[in-house]
């Protein structure tokens, strides 16, 4: 039996993205002519809320698509 978990798409998540996926969140900025506002930390993750992960590189994201995220690993932080 499998197991199931919930997952709110407010969840904040932590992720490294590949040069592919560093490209498609700027092109999806310039796209709108605004400065990209994600920025990674000193280690090289990037936080988001998962939503905005879905609205940034969803429609990149398919079956035999370059990778975006490192290794396709996301770290999920608690939500308060």
């Amino acid at each position: 039996m499998s197991k199931s978990i919930t997952i709110n798409i407010n969840v904040q998540v932590k992720f490294k993205l590949t040069n592919h996926g560093k490209e498609v969140l700027e092109k999806w900025f310039k796209n709108l002519n605004i400065k990209c506002t994600q920025k990674p930390d000193e280690y090289g993750y990037y936080t988001m809320q998962l939503w905005e992960v879905m609205c940034y590189f969803g429609q990149d994201t398919y079956m035999g698509a370059k990778q975006i995220i490192l290794k396709n690993k996301f770290i999920f932080l608690e939500m308060n």
